[in-house]
């Protein structure tokens, strides 16, 4: 398969709920929120949803972000469900 995958997104800590919460999009039609789970130092966040492409399959779409000390690292995941193709992704982030 190939294929270009692009992801953009935002954390944000919201002061109100004292809570994280990351949003985020891709070109392969992904658009997810979620609310950070603390473990420690390690923030995540589990985004995932099901979802029909353009050509009328349905595919699983999902992302895992962490955050650990000054490094991000996303996670994304695209599974077809007609082909059984999966599509990763894994991208680190560090100061």
């Amino acid at each position: 398969m190939d294929m270009t995958l692009s992801v953009s997104g935002t954390i944000a800590f919201d002061d109100k709920s004292q809570r994280y919460q990351a949003a985020m999009s891709s070109n392969a039609g992904f658009t997810g929120m979620a609310i950070g789970q603390k473990r420690g130092g390690t923030i995540s966040f589990d985004l995932s949803e099901r979802q029909v492409d353009r050509g009328g399959n349905n595919v699983r779409i999902g992302s895992k972000i962490i955050l650990i000390g000054d490094s991000i690292t996303v996670d994304f995941e695209v599974e077809f469900n007609e082909s059984g193709d999966i599509l990763t992704a894994s991208v680190p982030f560090s100061r």
